[in-house]
């Protein structure tokens, strides 16, 4: 398994990945240009977007997903909280002190409270518009 940095060519890929879930993908241009790919033998496994502010110390870790045909399915499931990890570490490494998430697949919730992460309110809803 390796990791790379995202590229503008994986936000279509991540689009695909999330409509193969029977997702809707959002918008191309609400993804950002930083984040995590996870690959085995150049074939894509989990990817995970990451959004740097500056005027914050708070990044933000979203829209990860997991490729459904990757060859290996139980095998990408087992490296899920490394992947959380890798990401928070790029978090970290690039200078912010806190990371904010947002998750709906059970899977990936449970992954970040296994890892330290706390819910903030059990009450919150996610919440967007397009601007004009």
């Amino acid at each position: 398994m390796e990791l790379r940095h995202i590229t503008e060519e994986d936000i279509i890929t991540a689009q695909k990945w999330t409509s193969a879930w029977g997702k809707t993908p959002i918008e191309f241009d609400m993804y950002p240009t930083t984040g995590l790919v996870l690959e085995d033998d150049g074939e894509g496994v989990w990817m995970g977007f990451v959004w740097f502010p500056k005027s914050s110390k708070m990044a933000q870790i979203g829209f990860i997903t997991r490729n459904r045909h990757y060859s290996k399915g139980s095998v990408a499931k087992q490296h899920l909280k490394s992947f959380i990890q890798e990401l928070t570490l790029y978090c970290y490494n690039e200078g912010y002190r806190y990371v904010i998430t947002w998750g709906e697949a059970t899977s990936i919730v449970k992954a970040f409270k296994e890892l330290g992460f706390t819910e903030s309110s059990d009450s919150v809803s996610e919440l967007i518009v397009k601007l004009a």
